[in-house]
């Protein structure tokens, strides 16, 4: 179970919704928890706002991040 920082998920949310729109896939966010860490969080609001900055640039370039082929059928 991921521990969540208070207003840390409201930071990204939409972000999280727009790379969803633009990529029509979701963002591999597992593959970024250790940027979205801060802390005794797991989820930190310092980690979202580093995290809101790497999904931002994806939409902003028309790039999605790289995401490994089985990311999908991953158990994390």
């Amino acid at each position: 179970m991921l521990t969540f920082e208070d207003g840390a998920q409201d930071i990204i949310n939409d972000s999280l919704d727009k790379y969803q729109e633009m990529f029509e896939e979701q963002f591999p966010f597992y593959l970024y928890l250790d940027v979205a860490m801060s802390g005794k969080w797991d989820v930190s609001v310092v980690g979202c706002k580093r995290l809101k900055k790497i999904i931002d640039k994806a939409i902003a370039d028309n790039k999605p991040v790289y995401k490994p082929d089985d990311y999908d059928e991953r158990n994390y």
